[in-house]
């Protein structure tokens, strides 16, 4: 739409686009996904979802983002209305198949799913010494086919906080259990860690931090904080985990921390060395910090 037909709320002809692109490539579901300018206005999506539902006779939703928060939010929602909207058949249970929830390339840093990575998850899952182990990794493997027989899987592996809300909702619905792994750090971060001792700080996703930190020795004398950017779930903290709310807040945490080392993305060096820190920096890359750089 041009700005204005936004701005003026001109629901029709949004809808009547959508059908026309509709028909050029008979898409399998529809999304609406909120920007800053529906939030405004206050843009029904569930009601245009529900229009255009009726009218071509697929599975549509809305996601309300409003451009203005980070990607795990967005993540939140996204994974929990998929699941809401395309999971609703309850099919007999496979006995040891299981779902990966969580998988996207800003979480991971994968845009796709190689042998190896595939490997990776079956070694971490609870079926791994089964030869007829099954595995759906949600997004990343497959379809819209996937959601609809969701209901399939025996278990999923939740590999981010971004998909415990939707692994909730699975079990309530379909009695299906989870479990939370964060099973793609890498040989050599965990090689590094378990050589560390000291006050280490680790800033990461949460569940990536907290796996990492798994590896680590912790004691009187090596004493591990773990912090965050994006969503701290309670379920899965320790009372000295901590929340970034922004660089401030970061150079401030660092100065106080008085921390030997900083296990960090590479792009979070120079605010630490502008605090103060002078340890040892170990490069732990988060795609959703610094994208391709690393």
């Amino acid at each position: 739409l041009r700005d204005m037909d936004a701005v003026m709320g001109r629901d029709e002809l949004l809808i009547s686009k959508i059908c026309a692109v509709h028909e050029k490539i008979h898409s399998d579901f529809i999304a609406l996904i909120g920007t800053p300018v529906p939030a405004v206005i206050g843009t029904d999506l569930d009601h245009l979802s529900r229009k255009l539902e009726k009218k071509l006779n697929i599975p549509s939703f809305g996601i309300g983002c409003t451009g203005t928060a980070y990607y795990d939010i967005g993540e939140q929602t996204a994974w929990l209305k998929l699941f809401q909207k395309l999971a609703v058949t309850k099919y007999p249970v496979k006995k040891h198949k299981i779902g990966v929830i969580g998988a996207t390339p800003l979480e991971t840093g994968l845009t796709q799913l190689s042998a190896d990575t595939l490997d990776i998850f079956r070694k971490h899952s609870y079926f791994s010494h089964e030869d007829d182990q099954e595995l759906t990794v949600y997004s990343m493997s497959g379809g819209i086919e996937d959601f609809i027989k969701a209901s399939e899987c025996a278990l999923n592996m939740v590999i981010s906080v971004n998909g415990i809300n939707a692994a909730e909702y699975l079990k309530e619905k379909f009695g299906t259990e989870y479990y939370v792994s964060y099973p793609l750090l890498s040989h050599d971060i965990i090689k590094k860690a378990k050589e560390i001792h000291g006050n280490t700080l680790i800033i990461h996703s949460q569940l990536a931090a907290n796996s990492l930190s798994h590896h680590m020795t912790q004691d009187d004398d090596n004493i591990i904080t773990r912090a965050t950017w994006f969503t701290l779930d309670k379920r899965f903290a320790e009372k000295t985990d901590l929340h970034i709310k922004d660089e401030d807040h970061l150079m401030e945490m660092i100065r106080n921390g008085c921390y030997d080392t900083i296990i960090a993305d590479p792009d979070i060096e120079r605010p630490a060395r502008a605090a103060g820190f002078t340890g040892e920096f170990v490069e732990f890359p988060h795609f959703a910090v610094s994208g391709k750089r690393y």
